[in-house]
């Protein structure tokens, strides 16, 4: 729940793309039914013609099928991003809440996480009592722009209380570098990889 991007924020996403850019196509994916025909009911009419809503109607064989067709996927640190992924498909990651991108971000080249700046980090503690994900606030402004700026190709602006990061891939897997920085591997991760690695006797 707490990884839910607002249905707001995907109405201004879908309109600016869908604005932006006359040959654009957009597809809505997930299991949440519900959310994916409010989201459909916001959208001008104009632009309804170019919008699939599939939400809640697809068997994982056939996610992977419409996915595997898509030029680009953009989500959450939920299932479908890493599933689009692992298919080969360019993905735009927004991590907030709890996802972190060194932890959770996609496998593979090429792709592009935005990670929100950790909102609670200064808040005391929650009570015991509370709900973790109650507590955890949602961030108060998107990159919205920024990620239709990714979608065409174009470089994006910085967006306040989000840095952005590329993923690059070596031997010893997937590694994340800020945007505009040297895509230097970690040099930790060869040492973490033999340490883990069965001694020979």
């Amino acid at each position: 729940v707490e990884r839910l991007v607002p249905i707001d924020v995907w109405k201004q996403l879908v309109i600016r793309f869908l604005e932006t850019t006359p040959s654009g196509r957009f597809i809505l994916l997930g299991q949440e039914r519900e959310r994916g025909r409010q989201l459909h009911d916001l959208l001008p009419p104009l632009l309804l013609g170019r919008v699939w809503d599939v939400t809640g109607r697809t068997s994982l064989q056939d996610l992977v099928a419409v996915m595997s067709r898509c030029h680009l996927v953009v989500g959450a640190d939920t299932g479908p991003l890493h599933l689009a992924a692992a298919l080969g498909v360019r993905v735009i990651g927004w991590y907030f809440a709890r996802a972190r991108v060194h932890e959770t971000g996609p496998y593979g080249t090429g792709h592009v996480v935005w990670q929100a700046e950790d909102q609670n980090r200064h808040d005391p503690e929650p009570p015991p009592t509370s709900s973790r994900i109650a507590h955890h606030r949602a961030p108060s402004c998107w990159p919205i722009r920024a990620t239709v700026s990714y979608l065409l190709d174009e470089k994006p602006e910085p967006v306040a209380g989000w840095s952005v990061w590329t993923s690059h891939c070596d031997r010893w897997g997937a590694y994340f570098v800020e945007s505009g920085q040297c895509p230097i591997p970690p040099r930790e991760r060869e040492a973490l990889w033999q340490e883990l690695q069965p001694a020979h006797s």
